[in-house]
């Protein structure tokens, strides 16, 4: 009987282990894989790509961690395969966050979202941000059909849309004046920065859209980006909001350095998934919403029809400015 109850458990010494053992092995060296380039090739794209899935990874290890947890070999190596694999995310969960509003600010509702260039079903798409309804809204992968469709919108009758034609076009929409409005490109992609007059106060915003790091040669492009965006919030004095698909989660190498460069800030509460959208809150999130300077509430995730991200919307508040915009 006891024979048979530690044989339930784990082998005796001498013992040969079951073959559904190493079924459960074989089935978890995905995510082994996984953690283990993300740990120890970060210097390559796919290692980083892999960076982004380890937080899944930790939690794909779990059957196989309890049917080995007491192998003096197989267990030790997956307790600290698995505390590698979550040590990024936890010291992201520990970075500096912004406030919620205040009640003397002015508040701003904001969304953005990547509406993916290939979507056929953009007048879908628009009843959505009208029941959203967000005061400032920021797109990615804009088309034609989107710019027909929203241009003359009186919802939002202030917009700056990028030129360029490739598939990173972005279009930034709002309900508030725009007082100033620059085009940028990094690395190939445009960003709009616009400096938005909120009545008592302004908000210069910052829609984004680098490379996804799919290639080597992207990954290069989509982190010195990231770079160039970070050293250009550094230099704003206005309250700031910068948003848009970052491609790029808070397990990869480059996120803490980008926040230490840039002094932006997380919104308090998690994170919301984005990507992609059939995963619903058990993706990633690569599509984000940070401040500075400025309060900002939970983010809420909403779903984008045809689209393969789910949006992002929250509220940011600002307070009473010194020098009101011009």
């Amino acid at each position: 009987m006891a024979d048979a109850v530690m044989g339930d458990q784990q082998p005796l010494p001498g013992r040969r282990r079951p073959l559904w053992h190493w079924l459960v092995l074989a089935f978890s060296l995905p995510p082994i894989v996984g953690i283990a380039l993300a740990q120890f090739a970060t210097w390559t794209w796919y290692g980083e790509l892999a960076s982004h899935w380890t937080l899944h990874g930790v939690i794909a290890l779990l059957p196989v961690l309890v049917v080995f947890r007491r192998d003096p070999r197989w267990g030790r190596a997956l307790l600290v395969l698995m505390a590698l694999g979550l040590a990024p995310w936890l010291m992201a969960a520990f970075s500096s966050r912004a406030v919620a509003q205040s009640e003397i600010a002015t508040a701003a509702r904001v969304a953005c979202a990547n509406v993916y260039y290939y979507n056929r079903e953009r007048e879908r798409l628009v009843a959505v941000f009208t029941a959203v309804d967000p005061d400032v809204l920021g797109l990615v992968e804009v088309g034609d059909e989107d710019r027909r469709l929203l241009k003359q919108d009186p919802r939002w009758p202030h917009q700056v849309w990028s030129s360029r034609r490739d598939l990173f076009k972005v279009a930034l929409l709002s309900k508030r004046r725009i007082v100033t409005s620059q085009i940028h490109d990094f690395e190939g992609t445009n960003a709009i920065e616009a400096l938005i007059d909120l009545g008592e106060a302004p908000l210069r915003v910052l829609l984004i859209h680098p490379y996804s790091p799919v290639s080597p040669e992207l990954a290069q492009r989509r982190d010195r980006a990231l770079v160039q965006i970070a050293k250009l919030c550094a230099t704003s004095r206005e309250p700031l909001l910068v948003m848009g698909d970052w491609n790029i989660t808070a397990g990869a190498p480059l996120w803490r350095p980008l926040l230490a460069l840039s002094d932006l800030r997380l919104a308090p509460g998690r994170q919301p998934a984005t990507w992609p959208w059939f995963l619903g809150p058990c993706g990633i999130a690569i599509d984000h919403i940070l401040v500075r300077g400025a309060g900002i509430d939970d983010l809420a995730a909403f779903n984008l029809p045809g689209s393969d991200h789910r949006g992002l919307v929250t509220t940011v508040s600002v307070p009473p400015w010194s020098t009101p915009a011009q």
